[in-house]
């Protein structure tokens, strides 16, 4: 525990746990997840890149409805948006037809903007002022940094390698999470277009541990008290880790966390990932940019979840599948 002391901005956020509650956009970040996790002493967080800036508010608003702790607001940093042509759109909704049949689903409507206003969310997070603003996918423009920097909000980028990390540093954020190659979810390379460096999470703390002189956090294959262990010993100051129905921070109690956000098809899908694993490579190479797939197959994805249509759920498990367990998880020593 010293070494989330050690940090000026983990100690000003009053945490009693080096744990931030990894941002999960489109649904798993629930509201009842993140106050949880706040209110035990982590930092919950909001995985607001898939919401308009009036969705962002009125979640940070319910989260301040059942906790005064802090927690952490997540956005994507735009890029240019390639164009997608008609010929693979077609066959994207092709690819889906027998999928939103089965779910009851309409044809979606597809077409621009297929992101929602960054800079409306931006806006909308000035105005909240949550304790953190988390962004992946780059840099935080610099008038960005200055107008958080203004309104008191301290600022989280993500890095894969240690280059990201050092523009980073210079670009003025408070804290870097460092994303190991074995983390699930969005990989947050610079460059959509570079191959992936795929550096895991030890090997990104030994390098950067004493070259960057910010807080460090780590993420990718922390799974255990160990793994938290471990990368503290290695020179991060927190971690960060999906939300558990068990979490493994002690404080967190099986009647506060049990069944907040992450619902049973999530667990239960993980073990089927591998079955999906070679639909979802032929789906991205059909639709291969981001949010248009997102759009794609998104819907089906909420439909699957109302109706526990466990193996219809896309999930981004990252690489460290096979360590997975659905018991309950010792606390660290």
């Amino acid at each position: 525990m010293s070494a989330l002391k050690d940090s000026n901005l983990f100690q000003q956020l009053g945490l009693k746990h080096p744990l931030i509650v990894a941002p999960m956009a489109g649904g798993p970040s629930s509201v009842d997840l993140t106050a949880a996790a706040s209110a035990a002493g982590a930092l919950g967080a909001m995985g607001g890149a898939y919401s308009n800036a009036a969705a962002i508010e009125a979640f940070a608003a319910q989260v301040r409805q059942q906790t005064d702790k802090p927690f952490s607001i997540n956005l994507f940093i735009p890029h240019s948006i390639p164009e997608v042509a008609a010929d693979r759109i077609e066959r994207a909704v092709e690819a889906t037809a027998r999928y939103r049949q089965e779910l009851e689903l309409s044809s979606p409507q597809l077409g621009l903007p297929y992101e929602e206003d960054f800079d409306a969310q931006f806006e909308a997070v000035l105005r909240i002022k949550p304790a953190c603003l988390s962004f992946v996918f780059g840099l935080l423009p610099a008038d960005h940094v200055r107008e958080a920097k203004r309104a008191g909000i301290p600022l989280i980028g993500t890095a894969t390698t240690l280059e990201e990390a050092r523009a980073l540093e210079e670009s003025g954020v408070d804290a870097i999470t460092l994303q190991g190659y074995e983390a699930g979810g969005h990989r947050g390379i610079f460059d959509a277009r570079a191959a992936d460096p795929e550096i895991g999470i030890h090997d990104l703390l030994t390098q950067s541990v004493g070259t960057i002189r910010l807080p460090l956090i780590a993420a990718g294959g922390i799974m255990t008290a160990g793994d938290i262990r471990t990368a503290l010993q290695a020179g991060a100051q927190a971690v960060q880790k999906p939300g558990h129905r068990r979490p493994i921070a002690r404080g967190f109690s099986k009647r506060r966390t049990a069944r907040r956000g992450r619902r049973a098809p999530f667990r239960a899908v993980l073990p089927a990932a591998s079955r999906i694993a070679s639909w979802m490579r032929w789906m991205g190479s059909l639709t291969p940019f981001c949010p248009f797939r997102r759009r794609t197959s998104s819907p089906g994805t909420f439909a699957a979840h109302r109706r526990r249509r466990d193996r219809r759920i896309s999930c981004l498990s990252g690489r460290e599948l096979a360590r997975a367990s659905f018991g309950r998880a010792a606390p660290p020593n």
